[in-house]
């Protein structure tokens, strides 16, 4: 257990830069000790914007549960909308339990699939879960990155530039589609400053 950062955030500046031929969005924030919740994180993240733990005991009507969390992040939040049916919501869950995701990452994808900019299928979603879970968990990179020697470089070299310009490196994230899809445009990164 690793503690993550919760929704409530600052964002200082926004850096689009190009590394290794990549497009690079690097969000700076400054997160206040108060908004942080216990969250499963690997080096490579998708981060929980909220916590769902009451699904867990949610007994036998897991898709209710599920469901009324989406709904209301989905309500609460400009740019969103529920388009999966019941039967959708529940492959994807029972996926995502196959795959071993806890409640809040099944949770946090099911939000993401729901933004009107980036619509996700339900069957697209299920296989961006395989991919976190079975290629970059695995193989320890994100895609757009032809391998891990050349994720280490730019790790090293990111970390060294953000040192240079006085940026805490201690919490460097990535997160976004590049961990669930070979077909990311991007490589979403956050450096956490507290």
């Amino acid at each position: 257990m690793r503690l993550a950062l919760a929704v409530e955030f600052l964002p200082i500046f926004i850096l689009v830069k190009q590394f290794y031929n990549i497009l690079i969005v690097l969000v700076l924030t400054i997160f206040s000790t108060q908004n942080l919740v216990a969250n499963e994180v690997f080096i490579l993240t998708e981060n929980s914007c909220g916590s769902v733990k009451d699904i867990s005991n949610a007994g036998g009507d897991l898709l209710s549960a599920f469901k009324s969390k989406l709904s209301s992040r989905v309500n609460s939040a400009s740019g969103f909308v529920l388009k999966h049916t019941n039967e959708q919501i529940s492959a994807i869950i029972q996926k995502g339990k196959a795959l071993g995701l806890s409640d809040d990452v099944i949770d946090d994808l099911l939000f993401i699939s729901c933004r009107d900019a980036k619509l996700i299928d339900a069957d697209g979603l299920m296989k961006q879960m395989d991919n976190w879970v079975n290629v970059v968990q695995k193989r320890g990179y994100p895609y757009k990155f032809a391998d891990i020697v050349e994720f280490n470089r730019f790790k090293s070299d990111l970390k060294n530039r953000l040192n240079s310009i006085g940026i805490s490196n201690s919490d460097v994230r990535i997160q976004g589609s590049s961990l669930r899809s070979p077909d990311a445009s991007d490589v979403d990164l956050v450096a956490m400053v507290s």
